[in-house]
């Protein structure tokens, strides 16, 4: 197994946790075995945290077009996967 699991019984959750994803990381696996039929595993709800973004890109300054002052702003990152797979 790569990363942490936890299961919780009163929920009905598996969740698994890799905490590292990078170009050294970047495939992990978790095998398990329960009771049950395969369908008690369906429908699966997949989900990706990151705290930054892939090539870490970031807002250095934002000036107004006319006479370059600057601009007070914030920034939001999200990291959005396109495609993931069971197998």
């Amino acid at each position: 197994m790569d990363g942490q699991y936890s299961h919780d019984s009163r929920k009905n959750i598996l969740e698994w946790s890799l905490p590292v994803i990078d170009e050294k990381n970047k495939s992990g696996s978790l095998e398990f075995s329960i009771d049950g039929k395969p369908n008690d595993f369906f429908p699966v709800h997949v989900s990706f945290v990151s705290k930054r973004n892939f090539c870490d890109i970031q807002v250095a300054k934002v000036t107004y077009i006319e006479g370059g002052s600057p601009v007070r702003f914030s920034s939001e990152t999200s990291f959005v996967v396109d495609k993931y797979e069971i197998l």
